[in-house]
Formats: structure tokens, sequence, C-alpha cells
């Protein structure tokens, strides 16, 4: 076996004969004795110059194989494998940059590695020639290394309670180990700290007690590291406004605690223009880390499916994948806060881009809260400093965004990992934080539905994340402010909230509403008999019994809906299948086939009202439906009250 080199010498022994005596030759070989070198086991030579690697092969003079590089320090993963190593290059404008590159790609696709670095600015002088890349690859997989690292794949809880990574900080009791993020570099955080804290509190901190919005973006992005704390899964938030409100200066005061806020990079990047797999991958880089999403409603947002979308980020697990060989790719995922801005509700963009009505889940999954909480003068703030207006106010979060950033979170974690340990560990700062998110609920979401207490909760880790932040003196609030904060956004997300029921019922409703407003299209009948053909039957939508006989020529509300197909269709709004759901759920949907959502009378035969033939289709009746009159009218035929749980679904009656 050879002996190692020397760190910075070269021995004369060593060098290859001199073939020629020439003082060229001799002035290149005094060159190399100034390098650092390193001898391969294949018995290659290689020296690194301060502007170049060189490699010496057997006897032959040196050949310069590209522009300087070297390699610092070999990672692994926490399991021990996944070994890679830490390169230093110079680039083309003489800069120096670092890479991380896998040990198995040097071996497998060491050209495509090579490329890689040549993107980022490397030279290679005989890249393809005479075996340069191998050359190259050889000096990066066998060059001696003194320095070890860990490699993480994800930023966030690296050991829960004790060790917490973002992109520049390893906070808690690291062990004297150096780790090194090496996953998906596309939508990864841009996290950095500029100015101090106090800059921070005296300028974003305290300007944000002027909205309750801006406040509540602040917490969320200190509520986010505190989910695995808790049973809660991934969830967000969805500020919605009309343009130029103030959505945006929410997500900046959030951003700012992490990084700066930068209008074309960082973290203000993030957009729902963004692909399905784009915010995929800025999840999976943002577990236990705030996730901000900007511009839902700008450009349509055509390439992304809100509700599908919606539905992956809260339940914190991407899209299953296929390998090239067939093998399973593992699922990535998450766990985190995010908040998104827009000028549309989830559910608006869905009807805008003409797909189905948005599942009550989905918007669980992303509480929608009004940006405006008072008016549209003072846009996302409840008030404004002296002498100054909502846009100036607004201003300085972009202004101070761009200086004063990264300290707060910084600081957070750092006391939040103390606290752990003060109180005894994981376990004990579980059962605080549960404790305060119950009474959080009890006293803000008491009296409401399972459905948006589950939601509450959400509400309450964001609160129960900023009182902590005051008690560690990184917020500069008073004691109970950031809770007042977070009902505050909570009361505007239940306002707007739609519980599965009411959802339901809304869409029921919505098919009476189309007989309402499109009369002309169906075949009227009245309790006294008489029937009226469709003044406009193009299209035929079906036909109608009134709770009433006609009066003055205005009918009243429609008791039984017979729809044809056609009408069924117009009548549901592109959200045919939620409806009839609906329909079915709320017992409004008579059918005798079991499985199927139609009426359909023996044979082909129309169905029979006394004298009156109507044509089979999908039968609707309102709960209440049955006025006096209309009983009457309806006794003894397959609608009477008597008959209706032998024809089909059960019906609510007043």
């Amino acid at each position: 076996m050879k002996p190692k080199a020397e760190a910075n010498n070269v021995s004369a022994d060593i060098l290859p004969p001199d073939p020629l005596d020439g003082v060229a030759h001799q002035a290149e070989v005094e060159n190399v004795r100034s390098r650092n070198k390193h001898e391969a086991p294949s018995g290659n030579v290689f020296f690194v110059g301060a502007d170049d690697l060189q490699v010496v092969i057997g006897d032959k003079s040196p050949i310069k194989l590209c522009s300087y590089i070297d390699v610092e320090a070999e990672g692994y993963d926490r399991h021990g494998g996944g070994r890679c190593r830490l390169v230093r290059f110079a680039d083309t404008f003489g800069k120096i940059r670092k890479a991380t590159v896998m040990m198995s790609e040097l071996v497998k696709n060491q050209n495509s590695v090579l490329a890689t670095l040549a993107d980022q600015g490397l030279s290679l002088y005989r890249a393809n020639a005479q075996g340069g890349n191998a050359h190259v690859a050889e000096f990066i997989r066998t060059r001696e290394v003194e320095r070890y690292f860990q490699t993480v794949d994800s930023f966030g809880w690296f050991e829960l309670g004790k060790k917490f990574i973002i992109p520049n900080a390893t906070f808690g009791d690291a062990d004297g180990q150096e780790m090194i993020y090496n996953g998906e570099t596309e939508q990864a955080p841009q996290y950095s700290q500029g100015g101090t804290l106090k800059q921070w509190q005296d300028t974003i901190g305290t300007n944000a007690k002027h909205s309750s919005r801006v406040a509540f973006a602040v917490c969320m992005a200190m509520a986010s590291p505190l989910l695995r704390f808790t049973s809660e899964g991934s969830g967000g938030f969805h500020l919605v406004g009309k343009s130029s409100m103030g959505k945006s200066t929410a997500l900046r005061a959030g951003v700012s605690v992490w990084g700066q806020v930068l209008e074309d990079s960082g973290e203000m990047k993030v957009s729902w223009n963004a692909t399905g797999n784009g915010l995929e991958l800025a999840a999976k880089s943002h577990t236990d880390l705030p996730l901000f999403i900007d511009e839902l409603g700008q450009g349509e947002n055509a390439k992304v499916d809100f509700e599908q979308v919606i539905y992956m980020l809260g339940n914190g697990v991407g899209k299953r994948r296929m390998a090239k060989d067939t093998k399973g790719v593992a699922l990535a995922n998450w766990r985190l806060l995010f908040m998104s801005a827009g000028e549309y509700t989830a559910a608006q963009m869905m009807e805008r881009l003409r797909r189905r009505d948005i599942a009550t889940g989905a918007e669980i999954r992303m509480a929608t809260i009004d940006a405006i909480p008072v008016s549209e003068e003072l846009g996302v703030f409840e008030s404004v400093p002296r002498g100054m207006d909502s846009k100036e106010l607004a201003d300085t979060f972009a202004e101070f965004g761009a200086r004063f950033y990264g300290t707060a979170g910084v600081a957070f974690m750092e006391r939040f990992i103390a606290d752990v340990a003060r109180r005894g560990g994981v376990e004990a700062m579980r059962e605080l934080i549960a404790k305060r998110l119950k009474e959080w609920v009890e006293v803000h979401a008491r009296h409401y539905c399972g459905q948006i207490q589950r939601v509450a909760k959400r509400f309450a880790l964001v609160a129960v994340a900023g009182e902590l932040a005051t008690e560690y003196g990184v917020l500069p609030w008073a004691t109970g402010e950031a809770s007042n904060f977070a009902d505050a956004c909570f009361r505007s997300f239940v306002e707007n909230f739609e519980t599965s029921e009411q959802k339901e019922l809304r869409l029921c409703q919505g098919v009476i509403d189309y007989v309402i407003a499109y009369p002309e299209n169906f075949t009227s009948v009245y309790p006294d008999g008489k029937v009226y053909p469709a003044a406009n039957p193009r299209p035929l939508c079906g036909s109608v019994i009134y709770g009433a006989t006609l009066s003055g020529d205005v009918p009243s509300d429609p008791a039984v809906v017979i729809f044809l197909g056609r009408g069924m269709t117009l009548a549901c709004g592109g959200a045919q299948r939620e409806t009839i759901a609906a329909l079915m759920s709320q017992k409004w949907l008579v059918t005798n086939q079991k499985g199927k959502y139609q009426y359909k009378p023996r044979g082909k035969q129309p169905i029979k009202i006394g004298e009156i033939s109507l044509p089979a289709g999908y039968v609707v009746i309102p709960a209440g439906a049955y006025s006096p009159e209309l009983k009457k009218f309806l006794e003894n035929t397959i609608f009477s009250e008597s008959r209706r749980s032998k024809v089909g679904l059960g019906q609510k009656t007043a």
C-alpha cells in the first residue's frame, strides 16, 4: 500500500521522470511541486493548485483536467449510508462554490455529475477526451478527507425537542456534529438572518399589532415547529380579499420571522402558479417550518387542481410515483402549517375554472379568513399609527422585511428548545401544549360543531405559539394579545364556513332555485289538476308539481320536481355528482332502483298522477314540501306521504 501524501508537500522522488531536458518542462515540474498532492489507489497522482486540477499518469507529463476543485469532507445519512462528498470549486468568475456529490452517482453517472458542476461554473478542460471526466470523478471519489458531516434530506426536527435544523443553522444539542442539507433544492427554504432581534421587534414586531391578520401570520410562522408536539396534522389558512388590500403584507410579516422578504426570490417566490409537483417539493422541504403561498387567483392558476393540492398539503403526503425500474419511490411526507393569500377562495376558483364544487374537507384543511377585518380604507389593518395611512404602514413591512429578518425564528427556537429541557423533556411540553390548546378551544369554540372545533385546534396552536413567543421575550406584545389576534381570525373563518350539512342543503336548494329561475323550461302541474306545457321546451328540463294552485299568475314553491337527464345536469351547475350525493344524504331524492338515482316505473310507463302522465326521471322532493292542498292532490299516488317510504328513500316533512 502506498503511503499517504503529505498535506502540502510534493517530494521530488514521486514526480515522473523528466523525459526532456527543456526549460519549459522543468518549469512545469516546478509548478507541480507547489501543489497539494493526492495519490489515488490506481497509481494516478493528482495535484490541486489554486487555478486548476492536474493529474500525472505513470511517467507522463501532468495533464490539466479542470479549474480549481477540491474535496472538503465526506457525508453520511442518519443510518450511516447515503455517502456523499462536499466539493468546493471555482466558477468561471472566480467565485468559490460548494456542492454535495453522491458517491453512487460518481460511480453510475459520472458524466451527469460533472455536467451539473459545469452548469455551476466548473471548467472542464478535457471533458470526454482521454478520460478527462473519469479522472475528475476518480479524484473526487478517492481524495482523502479528515472532516465528516451528517446529511439531512429535510429541515425541521432532527431530534424532537433537542435538535432543529434550518438551512443556515442547527439549534439545540448538535453533539459537535456538522449537518448539511442534501435534499431537493428546488423550492427549498431560503432562510437567513439580517439585523438584530431588537430591530425586528421595533419594526415588524411592533407594527404587526395594528392587524390581527398580520400578527396571526407572525404567530403561525412560529407555530409550525410545534405541530409535532400535538396530535394535529398539517393544515393551512387562506387570506382572501381584493387586490392591494394588504394580503401579501401579512405574508411578508410571517416570512420575516425566518428569512428575508424579497418579492422575486426567497420565500415570497412560492406561488399557486407553481405546478402541483412544485408545491409538493416546497412542502417536503419546509417540513416543521411555515410555508407561505401567494397569488391565488392570478393567471387563473390553471395548472393547479386546488382541491387536490389542498388535500395533499393538509394530509402531509405527496403522490405515489414509480421509478424507471418499476420500483415504488418513497412517498414524500411533511408536517407543517401553511398560509395562502389570494383574491378568491378555493371554492370561487373552482367555480371560475368550471370545476366541481369544492369539498368541505378541503375547506377544513385550508381555513378561509377575510383579509379585510374592518374596511377597505384600512385594508388588512384594524388601526394605523398616528400620522400614517394604511399604505404607508403596509410599505414598512416590505422595507423592514428586507433589512431585519430571520432573528425572531432563531430566537424562538433557541428558547423553545431550552424550555423543553427546563420543563423536563418532550412529554412535559406535549402536556403543556395540549392543556393550552384545550383551554383555548373551550373559551373560543365551545359551542361550535365538531368540524369547526377541529379547525379551532389549528387556530389554538397559533395562539399558543404566539403566547410562548411573548413569554420568551421574542414578540414585543402583552400577554393575551396573540390569543386575541387568533380569535379575531377564527371568528372570520366561522362566519364564512359551511358545515357539511349546510353545504348539502345549499346544493339541494340550488336545484330548486334553478326551477324557480327557469320555469319556462318545465311542464307545470298544480293541485287543481291543471297542466301547463313548458313555454320554452328547448331544452325541456322536466316537470314540476307546485305546492298550491296557481293564483294571480304567481306560482307557489316547487314541491315535487321530476328532472329529465338534461334538466338535472343544468340544475346541478357542473357539480352533478356532489349535488346528487347531497340530495341522497338529505333524503330529497326519491328512487325505486337500488344503487341508482332515477325513479323508473315498470317498463317504459310514465309516472301517473290521476289522469296526468309525466315522464320518469330524477324525482326531487324538498323537506316539508307538502302543503295540505298538495297532500290531498297526491293522495293515493306514488308520491303520497303514506307510500313514499315504499317507493324509495324516506322523506323529511315539516
